[in-house]
Parts: structure tokens; C-alpha cells; sequence
């Protein structure tokens, strides 16, 4: 898992991608047991693939339900669950500029399933469609201590 530290970002340089130092967190947590993943999800209006690209196209969130089908079946592999996914509807609390379109939450048995992922071929090959249609996102990693899917 180590590798993981090798193939991040230098900082915060993207908005979608984790930097060396969110791996190495993750990595010495050293929590044990399940592990929540909290998504915040923005999309392009229309998706971004690369320079070449033949595959297909559409928004941003047509691209992240691509990622997203291929996303939720690894995770099955790995023994995680998807425990809710949707649009964001309004905004109950906090300032008025949520920027939030969707939240994904998702249960890993652990955080080296939650790592696995990156190294997974399928998952990796994915990746070009979240990519695309990604505009910003943020992910929390949560100690699930109420609420755990069983």
C-alpha cells in the first residue's frame, strides 16, 4: 500500500485527486473495523475526457455514473456496501454557497479496502470517467462509532 504515497499529488493541486499527505493520514490512521467514506460530488456541465478520446461522452454526471457502476461492483468485491446515494436537495444548514450536486456515502470493512481500490486494474480503468465528469469533490473518512451496516 505504500505505493499509493508514489502515485498521489504533490498537494492541493487537484480538485479530485488526494495529495501524498491524505495517503499518508489514511494510512496511519490505524483505525480498525468499517470505515465511511463521505462523497461530496460536483459535476462538469459537460464532462472533460482526454485529448483522443473515442469513448463515450455526455455531462459530467453522465461520466460519473460510468465510474460509478464499475465503482460500486469493486467495492462489492472488497465486502463494502453503497449506504446512500443522491442529489443534494437543499441546503438545511451552513452558508448559502453549497456547491454539493450529489453525496455518495460508502462502507469499506476497513480503510485497506478502501486503499484496494487504487490498485485494483478495473477500477483504475474507470477512473478516466470520474475524472471527466468530476468538477470538485471532497472525501471524508469516517469512524462509523452509530449507524454501522451489518
Amino acid at each position: 500500500m505504500n505505493d499509493l504515497l508514489s502515485h498521489a499529488g504533490d498537494g492541493d493541486t487537484s480538485p479530485i485527486e488526494p495529495s501524498r499527505e491524505q495517503l499518508r493520514v489514511l494510512l496511519e490512521l490505524g483505525h480498525e473495523g468499517p470505515v465511511h467514506m463521505v462523497n461530496l460530488l460536483r459535476f462538469r456541465e459537460v464532462a472533460e475526457y482526454p485529448e483522443g478520446w473515442d469513448g463515450p461522452t455526455g455531462t459530467g454526471e453522465e461520466a460519473y455514473a460510468r465510474y460509478g457502476l464499475v465503482a460500486v461492483a469493486r467495492v462489492a468485491d472488497l465486502g463494502g456496501c453503497v449506504v446512500t446515494f443522491g442529489p443534494v436537495e437543499a441546503l438545511a444548514i451552513g452558508p448559502s454557497d453549497c456547491r454539493w450536486d450529489q453525496v455518495a456515502v460508502i462502507e469499506y470493512p476497513d480503510m485497506r479496502s478502501f486503499l484496494a481500490l487504487t490498485e485494483d486494474p478495473v477500477y483504475v480503468d474507470a477512473l478516466v470517467h470520474r475524472n471527466a465528469g468530476l468538477a470538485e469533490t471532497q472525501v471524508l473518512a469516517v469512524n462509523p462509532i452509530v449507524g454501522r451496516a451489518t
